[in-house]
């Protein structure tokens, strides 16, 4: 069972190996905690939860990649069994090159954090897009509540709009 205080002991442990500036969790209350709020305050640690659809893209991802990986291992073993190489799956995901950063993870430090993160995400506006005027306005919530497909409705959506 998830309770609070066995969610703070295990990132007690885990800030003894490392320590991120942020952390990303879902809106549990074994993460919305006075226990956690203050140890990641101690720690100077960001943490928040996102919202939407692709809030947790990178870790469905990451789930993806390893149980490709542990159906090969099944499937060369004839064998469900993976407690006994999970560790090394993982070692193999750290230590392999992913293309999107351009080196492993196991290679990532500190000095390289800026670099791959203008990589990732370098594609982000700085300044946030200034919408001028209602019509504008109502297109941006249109797209933003998926009401709106530009492919398929534009001219009827910017008929109605005006």
């Amino acid at each position: 069972m998830k309770t609070a205080e066995a969610i703070r002991n295990a990132f007690e442990n885990l800030f003894q190996q490392a320590k991120p500036k942020n952390i990303q969790t879902d809106k549990g209350s074994e993460f919305y905690n006075s226990q956690l709020k203050s140890l990641f305050q101690r720690h100077s640690i960001n943490h928040y939860s996102a919202e939407g659809d692709h809030k947790a893209s990178v870790v469905e991802r990451f789930n993806r990649t390893l149980k490709n990986k542990m159906f090969r291992v099944f499937t060369y073993r004839n064998s469900y069994k993976y407690v006994d190489i999970l560790h090394l799956l993982v070692k193999s995901y750290n230590d392999t090159e992913h293309r999107s950063i351009g080196m492993a993870p196991s290679q990532v430090t500190r000095e390289v954090e800026p670099q791959i993160f203008k990589k990732l995400y370098g594609f982000l506006e700085k300044n946030p897009k200034v919408i001028l005027n209602k019509r504008d306005l109502e297109l941006e919530y249109l797209k933003q509540t998926k009401l709106f497909d530009e492919d398929i409705y534009q001219d009827g959506v910017m008929r109605s709009l005006e």
